[in-house]
């Protein structure tokens, strides 16, 4: 199954839009890390606090709304917000039972 060129366009500019305003908008959450400063240095722990970020974002609001389009695409009953619980095949750690 392919994706047609406006589904693919689509995509494309989520990811875009999704990066330029994080690129725009990111203030960290604390700027008080004095270790991770000494440790790293005050550019490199900014760096990697804005990358986590935008993992984050990109987990939370991108991926999982991609997936679920193109699983219902595909014709199969999917939806998002589900935590899971039980026990992950093996060689994968197991989960909690709260979930994740």
């Amino acid at each position: 199954m392919s994706l047609h060129l406006h589904e693919r366009q689509f995509i494309y500019n989520l990811l875009v839009e999704t990066v330029e305003k994080k690129l725009r908008d990111y203030h960290p959450e604390t700027e008080h890390v004095p270790f991770h400063h000494r440790l790293f240095g005050v550019e490199r722990y900014a760096m990697f606090s804005f990358i986590h970020s935008i993992n984050t974002t990109l987990g939370t609001s991108i991926w999982e709304q991609i997936a679920v389009y193109l699983a219902r695409r595909a014709g199969h009953d999917a939806s998002h917000g589900y935590k899971l619980i039980g026990n992950s095949p093996t060689g994968i750690a197991d989960l909690s039972e709260e979930g994740i």
